[in-house]
């Protein structure tokens, strides 16, 4: 089931209710640091991504890091 986890669509600030808490809140600071527990494969980190100086992505699964890193390298 794993595999199917990269194939998401990159969501956006005006859309996601999760990113729209973060950019009302002012959480995403640009010279801030983000970290992304239980990151999957990396649907937030990349939203957020040029949002702040690094985000940090952990997760206990090294296939969803890996599915993160590709996905990366994709958009």
């Amino acid at each position: 089931m794993a595999g199917s986890f990269g194939e998401f669509v990159l969501p956006g600030f005006q859309e996601d209710l999760f990113l729209k808490l973060l950019g009302k809140k002012k959480m995403l600071n640009p010279e801030g640091v983000a970290p992304n527990v239980g990151c999957g494969a990396g649907k937030y980190v990349l939203a957020i991504a040029g949002r702040c100086r690094q985000v940090t992505e952990v997760d206990l699964s090294p296939h969803m890091i890996e599915l993160a890193k590709q996905k990366k390298a994709r958009v």
